[in-house]
């Protein structure tokens, strides 16, 4: 995460985004371990084929 947060900074980025999955907990304690919160404000859609 450190390195993709350089990358980002380097290109101008004013943030990151990404998705994960509520029934995945590895996922959120990670991501929680890192100190990064859940942000509300977005509905994720899926359109299956």
């Amino acid at each position: 995460m450190a390195e993709l947060k350089r990358i980002a900074a380097e290109s101008a980025c004013s943030r990151i985004e990404w998705t994960a999955d509520t029934d995945n907990p590895p996922a959120l304690a990670f991501y929680e371990a890192l100190g990064i919160e859940q942000k509300a404000g977005k509905v994720f859609y899926r359109l299956g084929l």
